[in-house]
């Protein structure tokens, strides 16, 4: 007879990792949250990437600490052993563990050899795992022997069959649900919950992108608004990977945002940085969008199947500049023969554009089946010498901001900023 299931939901440490934190909630664990409530499982999120703090390290100082993760993998780091610890005395005896985030595209929310080394020290425990991610499902039979189950599926209620029946192996799960939203009543009051999804996945092919042609499912606009009226957070994230998607979807998103008093932050393709659209975001209380402008070189950004030109992205800028809109740009160091080119065009451009907050990424995360990428990060030194753009990168993160929308304070100390 198999014990009644005792979840818990966890996100490794991972920024914690590199001497920072992540106070953001795990989304795709709070939906998985939900799912197990409505056929009556208890389980519990355990964010092991927070802490207490209040301001964070810059990018540089991720990049600066880049090497640290070495140590988490050879054994040498206390962290390891604190996970264990936290995570056993939760008296869980079924433990879902995040290497990523399948919701978003954001590659660095978490790495899948963390999450599979917590595994097989907690099956040793005699602890059933489950592997949730994007990571996962990229490289499939992988990971597939350090966990007793992975599944395969964004924010799938699949789960809930898993943790019943512990079924094993890779799990190819139901999609998400069109009414489905996070269960985030028992938050505390370190948890940052302010990004909200509207529609999952992603139709476009960038080739550099965990989440490239997933496809795009919308939520229902009944939940996607019970699930923003839930937010106590005035200042919200869209953390669509592409927002909005058609006119349709566009009018029922403004009766939806229209008048709630609220600040939205949110990213968009630069082919949709028309005055007009812009017009309408600003209305509804769009303060800031989030261009992933990758790169200041025609070549490169037709190699990475963006469909944009430099002329395209310095078009998109000023619109938004002339609407008064805040403009977050994300740059991408990196490639092929000619980076170091490509990363001097880039750094040409982010001068002339004047944007008011830089993320600067190393390309990260390619060739995933054939590479060892556990050290990869979008911040790896390695990754930065590997590209030949070491010497370029202080550059970009002197355009960086000292404050992240909605997260708080950077701190910057030494040289490291």
């Amino acid at each position: 007879m198999v014990n009644k299931p005792r979840v818990l939901l966890v996100q490794p440490p991972y920024l914690r990792l590199y001497g920072s934190h992540n106070n953001r909630v795990p989304l795709e664990l709070h939906y998985l949250h939900r799912f197990l409530a409505e056929v009556g499982i208890t389980s519990h999120v355990l964010n092991l990437d927070k802490t207490d703090a209040s301001v964070s390290i810059p990018w540089s100082g991720l990049y600066q600490n880049s090497n640290l993760i070495e140590s988490f993998f050879n054994g040498n780091s206390p962290l390891l052993d604190e996970s264990i610890e936290r995570i056993l005395s939760r008296n869980a005896n079924v433990v879902v563990l995040a290497g990523g985030d399948s919701l978003t595209p954001w590659a660095d929310l978490g790495n899948p050899f963390v999450a599979s080394l917590l595994s097989r020290s907690l099956r040793h425990h005699g602890v059933y795992c489950i592997g949730v991610g994007p990571f996962f499902n990229k490289v499939r039979g992988r990971f597939v022997d350090d966990f007793d189950a992975l599944l395969l599926a964004s924010a799938s209620p699949t789960i809930c069959d898993i943790v019943q029946h512990r079924i094993g192996g890779e799990i190819v799960g139901e999609s998400i649900p069109t009414d489905a939203r996070p269960l985030i009543d028992d938050l505390d009051n370190a948890d940052v919950a302010n990004v909200v999804m509207t529609h999952v996945g992603c139709p476009l092919g960038c080739n550099f992108c965990l989440g490239a042609s997933t496809g795009s499912r919308q939520l229902n606009i009944d939940s996607v608004i019970r699930d923003l009226t839930s937010r106590k957070s005035r200042y919200i994230e869209i953390g669509d990977a592409i927002f909005p998607m058609s006119e349709a979807r566009f009018r029922d998103i403004e009766a939806a945002f229209r008048g709630t008093e609220r600040q939205f932050a949110c990213e968009l393709s630069v082919a949709k940085c028309k005055r007009p659209i812009l017009e309408r975001l600003s209305a509804i209380g769009v303060t800031q969008i989030k261009l992933g402008i990758e790169s200041g070189s025609d070549l490169q950004l037709s190699e990475m199947g963006k469909r944009q030109t430099v002329a395209g992205i310095e078009l998109a800028v000023q619109t938004a500049k002339e609407l008064s809109l805040k403009v977050t740009g994300y740059v991408l160091i990196g490639g092929n023969g000619l980076a170091r080119r490509q990363a001097l065009d880039t750094l040409d451009l982010c001068r002339r554009l004047n944007l008011d907050d830089l993320v600067v990424n190393v390309l990260a995360h390619f060739d995933l089946a054939n590479r060892d990428f556990s050290r990869d990060s979008h911040w790896s030194r390695a990754l930065a010498e590997f590209w030949d753009v070491s010497d370029v990168m202080p550059q970009f993160f002197g355009m960086q901001a000292s404050e992240k929308a909605g997260v708080g304070r950077l701190l910057h100390v030494g040289g490291a900023g």
